[in-house]
């Protein structure tokens, strides 16, 4: 053994049980932590010592929820102003500080937590308190005053964790105590002759050294690697973070097959069968098999009236005759909204929530920003009062949580499906504005051949970019790397 080993030894020998943890015990002896940890490590590998590690979690209030300590959690603001008299969305807003859009997220929240149920009156819509305090509320508060938390606290725990109320902070405490074996040795070293490990100038000048009794060299010693923790991959917790978020507004996930017909992909969503987007550059379509079947011919009927003089809409349509031929090729999902066009002709519940993140595949030169498969941020929001402007609000505050976006804008754009219809750019930190998706009112020659006669708010965001941007990754194909040491950080920041 080294002095260093000695001396930690003789003193985990002398306090006689479990050490505190090893910072504080390198502290107390006044040697680096590093010094102390090294040699600890070493008395571990030859049984003179073990190791107990513990690891202490705690939960701090995030920077951006500080201020909901002042006014309270969204939902709660909503549920006390319901338990004031509050009816309507417009007495909620009234009586709190929140404008429209927050107020839209809040009631999402407030009904996927059954804090308040409501019910149609008059075509309004009422909002009615289902429950007297809000059990997440209780949670944040209580991380606030670090008070202690319950068992039965976790699932709320899960909820602010979603959606970044709070942080988890991780601290290991790593302690050492002596072995039946390490006091033998104690024991030894009392009657025996201290070795020298290092040959110093003192040494040289008396010549001490030449009565000094040198340890060897051990050249079998392997130095222990350092271990990495498995973690899931920065592009997944990326994906899982929107999840996260949408889920705690009151959205329900769906998706749909990677391989799609023509006509949910095109003529669903009202796009004549010469638009640009169906040439063979801008799609890949299947080989074997060519074509398939339409389930619904009712719909089909629908969707061909609507192309042709626009069905019971009052619109002129596209005036031309839908050929089934092509309505029935088959190709790789070119976009995710034909999984709106799907799920509104599955599912005609008011109100109603969607959203999918969907891979989509489409012909590109392929380099750091361009690929021949994306993901895409998709949904819609069905309801009799939804308009665009709510739709922009949620859309501008969710750009704004998820992406860190200093600023959101919108543009007047052109889509086949939605009318009116809006390019979204968001300010992204160190990047400046960025092009993130498209979102509108879908058409009603679409939802009249889907059987939907209420609005349907929609968007579509490409989320890969924005992904680059968040997890700092330089190039697109990064987001599926397998480079380990580009995911431990040492290439990027996907740390």
């Amino acid at each position: 053994m080294n002095e260093n080993e000695i001396v930690v030894l003789k003193h985990l020998n002398e306090i006689g049980k479990i050490s505190d943890d090893f910072r504080q015990e390198a502290k107390n002896l006044n040697l680096s932590q590093s010094t102390y940890a090294s040699a600890a490590e070493s008395l571990v590998s030859k049984q003179l010592a073990t190791k107990k590690i513990n690891i202490t979690q705690s939960y701090q209030i995030t920077a951006r929820a500080e201020n909901y300590l002042k006014v309270k959690l969204p939902e709660t603001q909503l549920l006390n102003a319901v338990s004031r008299g509050a009816k309507t969305l417009q007495e909620v807003i009234k009586d709190t500080k929140m404008n429209g859009a927050e107020v839209n997220v809040a009631l999402g929240i407030a009904i996927k937590n059954k804090l308040v149920i409501t019910k149609k009156e008059n075509n309004q819509l009422i909002i009615e308190k289902n429950t007297l305090e809000n059990p997440v509320e209780i949670v944040f508060e209580k991380i606030s005053k670090n008070e202690k938390l319950d068992s039965h606290h976790q699932e709320y725990l899960k909820v602010l964790l979603e959606r970044q109320l709070i942080a988890l902070s991780e601290y290991e405490e790593i302690r050492h105590s002596i072995t039946v074996l390490g006091k033998q040795t104690i024991k030894d070293l009392k009657n025996s002759k201290t070795q020298i490990s290092q040959l110093t100038p003192t040494m040289l000048k008396d010549g001490s050294w030449k009565d000094a009794d040198f340890r060897p060299y051990d050249l079998t010693t392997v130095a222990t690697p350092m271990q990495t923790i498995a973690k899931k991959h920065p592009y997944k917790e990326f994906l899982n973070r929107i999840r996260y978020c949408l889920s705690g507004l009151g959205f329900r996930e769906v998706d749909s097959s990677l391989i799609e017909l023509e006509f949910w992909n095109m003529d669903a969503l009202f796009m004549p069968q010469d638009h640009p987007a169906r040439e063979i550059h801008d799609v890949f379509r299947i080989s074997n098999p060519a074509v398939g079947q339409i389930a619904d011919e009712k719909i089909y009927s629908k969707v061909y009236d609507a192309h042709l003089f626009g069905g019971n809409t009052g619109s002129t349509g596209w005036k031309y005759k839908m050929k089934k031929e092509i309505s029935s090729r088959i190709l790789a999902r070119s976009h995710d909204t034909g999984i709106s066009a799907r799920e509104l002709a599955k599912n005609q519940n008011v109100p109603d929530r969607v959203f999918f993140i969907s891979k989509a595949f489409r012909p590109d030169q392929i380099d750091w920003k361009h690929f021949i498969e994306f993901n895409q941020l998709g949904g819609y929001i069905a309801d009799e009062n939804i308009t665009l402007s709510d739709l922009l609000g949620i859309l501008e505050l969710f750009a704004k949580e998820v992406f860190n976006a200093k600023k959101v804008k919108f543009a007047p754009n052109y889509f086949p499906f939605t009318e009116p219809s809006v390019e979204i750019y968001a300010d992204i930190p160190g990047r400046g504005w960025s092009e993130v998706g498209g979102a509108g009112m879908f058409r009603p020659e679409m939802l009249s051949a889907l059987g939907i006669e209420h609005p349907v708010a929609a968007w579509g965001l490409g989320i890969d970019r924005l992904a680059m941007l968040s997890i700092g990754a330089n190039d697109i194909r990064q987001l599926h790397s397998q480079d380990l040491d580009f995911l431990k950080g040492k290439n990027g920041r996907m740390d």
